[in-house]
């Protein structure tokens, strides 16, 4: 799950350059409660700095399909 906020973020957010090879997986249960708060926190961030029409606008996926941020956001 932490990989996937982090892939979301960057796509929708961020300069869409990452791909799934180039991602450092977790190798402790340490290190990936610290990716998961670090990557929910991230995309938590861009979310919150949004405004109700900006929830609706259509932005880019890692798997090439557009979606609104609101369909990802904190309910």
């Amino acid at each position: 799950m932490s990989l996937c906020k982090l892939m979301y973020h960057e796509y929708a957010f961020g300069p869409a350059r990452l791909t799934w090879d180039g991602l450092a997986v977790p190798h402790t249960a340490a290190e990936a409660i610290a990716s998961l708060e670090e990557n929910h926190a991230r995309l938590c961030a861009a979310l919150d700095g949004l405004n109700d029409s900006d929830l609706l606008e259509m932005r880019l996926t890692n798997w090439g399909e557009r979606w609104p941020p609101g369909a990802f956001s904190r309910r």
